[in-house]
């Protein structure tokens, strides 16, 4: 299991890619992936895999005009139903700064199919991926008021 591989194994076992292994896929287990969850662990102070509170202000009212029959509960329902957001994860941090929470967003792209959509919701490109070798992460940093930017 990847997060056994970690120095965090407890911070990842409860994540999709956290319970691959090799035989799953190279890509997922690559020694480059494993650094990269000990480094983002370290570098954003994460404290636990977590959920949102509601913050339903934080969905985009040009989301809510287009689907207005899609019922939305929570920011993080709006994420899980956003097609360009993949292998969702949501953590919480220890607090010791603004950022409360952490969201990262992991699509397999080349680092533009879907840039203009993580960008234009608040999102920034992580310089390495944290999902494999052939995707891109994004990372949203969320504060007590909402999102940082």
């Amino acid at each position: 299991m990847n997060y056994k591989r970690t120095n965090n194994p407890k911070l990842f076992s409860g994540t999709y890619w956290g319970n691959f292994t090799e035989l799953h896929s190279k890509n997922t287990s690559d020694v480059s992936i494993i650094q990269n969850r000990d480094r983002f662990a370290n570098e954003f102070d994460i404290k636990s895999l977590g959920t949102l509170p509601d913050y339903k202000k934080l969905i985009p009212s040009e989301y809510k005009k287009r689907y207005p029959w899609r019922n939305i509960d929570s920011f993080e329902e709006f994420l899980q139903n956003s097609n360009w957001v993949d292998h969702l994860e949501i953590y919480k941090t220890n607090g010791s700064s603004q950022v409360k929470w952490i969201i990262i967003s992991s699509p397999y792209d080349d680092g533009y199919y879907y840039y203009d959509e993580h960008i234009s919701n608040g999102f920034s490109k992580l310089p390495y991926s944290l999902y494999s070798t052939d995707s891109t992460t994004y990372l949203l940093k969320i504060g007590k008021g909402g999102i940082l930017l």
